[in-house]
């Protein structure tokens, strides 16, 4: 993947926006090599015959192996931080904590047409993807629309649509998993 360094440096060098309500940004940032690794990894789920369900799997398990886990320090105090970045960011510098693992997902997903949001408790991000009402596992209902976002976990390897880690069980059984759907604007 041909990777802009500009478009890189572009990203790295803007503001944060720390109100994690509002992270849905990230995701839908216009980023040209985001849309073609997107369009790749649904491509490379078509001609192997992947269902709805494998083709989240497979882009699920890209972000798990591919971005290691970092978490974000200040450089200053190398206190821990909350700084999203957006996906180039993540892609150029193969690592990321676990919100900037779930942007990148959460972009490859959405923009690969399924419905996405990301899922926030105390200390900890995910993404929560739109599935049907057979499926099992773990999700978050949609107040406004009733869709169900079933839990994804990012940041290791292995985990799979709906499966919960055992931390995080208890903010989804007190409804403090909290969700914000990934919306497209148009601009």
């Amino acid at each position: 993947l041909a990777v802009s360094q500009s478009r890189y440096a572009e990203n790295r060098d803007q503001p944060r926006e720390r109100n994690l309500k509002r992270w849905d940004i990230y995701v839908t940032a216009p980023i040209p090599e985001v849309e073609v690794l997107a369009g790749k990894l649904l491509a490379l789920g078509r001609d192997r015959g992947y269902c709805s369900l494998e083709q989240v799997c497979n882009t699920l398990a890209f972000t798990q192996q591919c971005i290691r886990y970092e978490p974000d320090c200040s450089p200053e105090t190398s206190n821990l931080i909350d700084c999203p970045k957006y996906p180039i960011e993540s892609l150029i510098e193969e690592s990321g904590d676990c919100a900037d693992q779930a942007i990148l997902a959460a972009a490859f997903l959405k923009r690969m047409g399924f419905d996405v949001a990301l899922l926030f408790c105390p200390g900890h991000a995910a993404i929560g993807g739109a599935g049907a009402e057979h499926l099992p596992g773990a999700y978050v209902a949609d107040p406004v629309t009733g869709v169900r976002f079933f839990y994804a976990e990012t940041t290791a390897d292995g985990w799979h649509l709906g499966e919960l880690p055992e931390d995080v069980e208890s903010y989804l059984l007190k409804g403090q998993l909290e969700m914000v759907p990934v919306v497209m604007r148009v601009s």
